[in-house]
């Protein structure tokens, strides 16, 4: 039996052009799967009347945390209607046409629980930059975009919604250590089937290229959350919200 594969991909300003790309790299897939396109107070007509696997779900204001709440949204609609599986992907990326085919086999071979592939990176205007990431070679830190969630994960996915907006930049990290605070099996396909349009200043220089303006520093998009975290309210609310206290230095892994 085939399973059933949800994609859950919260959207905000991104360009038709950018949205297109992500909402074709989920229709395109090798194994077939619903894509749940989550706006965050401005909806698109991108995703409207786009064909059967396309739900598309209209937040009516932003939600100002990195796609967290929408995440929250789509998974909690992906499990209540009975899917299998759960993958995300941020709207400015795309996935390669294997991407969930691979990891749902991952799971089929390991019995995991949760499934990980790597990215190829790209510049904004989706050119291959020849970079890789030291933490998520070496499996430390898994990217939003390269997901895939077995239903029984659902405490995991819960927590999107949960999740203080003062640790919203920080939101793969916090997701990636509840996993391993959960003790769910993992597994890593070690694949580059999630393409990554970044727009962090790094990626460039490491590739030899001037960063676009307005790029992002790695280090100053945790630093509010670090803070955040280092304080009384914020390490008693983390721990109620999340149930457990994230560690403010894995936050830098990258």
């Amino acid at each position: 039996m085939t399973p059933r594969v949800a994609v859950v991909a919260p959207y905000y300003k991104e360009s038709p052009e950018v949205l297109r790309a992500c909402r074709d790299s989920v229709l395109q897939q090798s194994l077939p799967c619903t894509l749940f396109a989550v706006a965050d107070g401005f909806p698109s007509e991108v995703f409207d009347n786009a064909g059967p696997l396309i739900r598309h779900v209209r937040l009516p204001l932003p939600n100002g945390d990195n796609g967290n709440t929408p995440r929250g949204v789509g998974s909690l609609l992906a499990l209540a209607d009975g899917f299998d599986f759960v993958a995300y992907l941020d709207a400015d990326n795309w996935f390669h046409p294997t991407h969930i085919e691979t990891l749902v086999e991952l799971h089929e071979r390991t019995q995991a629980m949760v499934m990980c592939s790597k990215r190829t990176f790209h510049g904004l205007d989706g050119t291959l930059l020849a970079v890789a990431e030291s933490a998520e070679e070496l499996h430390k830190h898994v990217d939003t975009s390269c997901y895939l969630l077995h239903r029984s994960c659902s405490d995991a996915m819960l927590i999107w919604a949960q999740m203080p907006k003062e640790l919203s930049p920080a939101c793969d990290r916090i997701f990636y250590q509840k996993i391993i605070y959960e003790r769910y099996s993992m597994a890593f396909s070690d694949l580059r089937t999630c393409a990554f349009r970044s727009q962090y200043a790094d990626h460039y220089t490491d590739a030899g290229l001037d960063a676009p303006p307005r790029s992002k520093n790695g280090r100053d998009v945790f630093e509010n959350a670090i803070r955040y975290l280092l304080t009384e309210r914020g390490a008693s609310e983390a721990v109620r919200v999340l149930g457990f206290y994230p560690k403010p230095s894995s936050l830098l892994v990258g």
